[in-house]
């Protein structure tokens, strides 16, 4: 009984200060940090049934909103026809322990198309397949350049070792 009552008194001890309006305030800012940091984290992510909402002829503002996150890489190609520009959204579907590049095509202020990268490859519309093949060439070198960019910044926070 007296560990009980020693208990209750240095519970009473550490939480007297805190007044009940401070503690719901701190909870409360706690919640919107993890809320918007796990938010954050989850840019260019997407699965197969949210790309299930996904219909040809939508704008980009409609195709964003039916989608959870923005894109991980947003660019535009445009050599593929001659006065044509074609914007991609690239993505990484998460499906369990697979992640995948995923990509939507707008022209025009309309999807045009999306999928995997080899379903652009596989289409029957060689306008699709350039698409495909020049938006992965692109996807490829932002990954490639903001693995690089990660690098030098691992390299400038490195601990460096005596000078000779």
């Amino acid at each position: 009984m007296k560990s009980v009552k020693r208990n209750w008194k240095l519970r009473n001890k550490c939480t007297a200060n805190v007044s009940r309006p401070a503690a719901c305030l701190f909870l409360l800012l706690m919640a919107v940090f993890c809320v918007s940091g796990c938010m954050s984290s989850n840019v260019g992510f997407m699965t197969l049934s949210d790309a299930a909402n996904l219909r040809r002829g939508m704008s980009v503002a409609e195709s964003k909103s039916v989608l959870p996150n923005r894109p991980k890489y947003e660019f535009s190609l445009d050599s593929i026809h001659e006065g044509e520009r074609v914007l991609i959204d690239a993505y990484y579907v998460v499906s369990g322990d697979y992640t995948a590049q995923y990509m939507l095509a707008f022209s025009e202020d309309r999807l045009l198309y999306w999928g995997y990268p080899h379903e652009f490859a596989r289409s029957k519309d060689s306008f699709i397949n350039e698409i495909g093949k020049q938006a992965v060439t692109r996807f490829r070198q932002l990954e490639n350049e903001e693995a690089q960019e990660l690098q030098e910044e691992r390299e400038k926070e490195a601990p460096r070792g005596p000078q000779d």
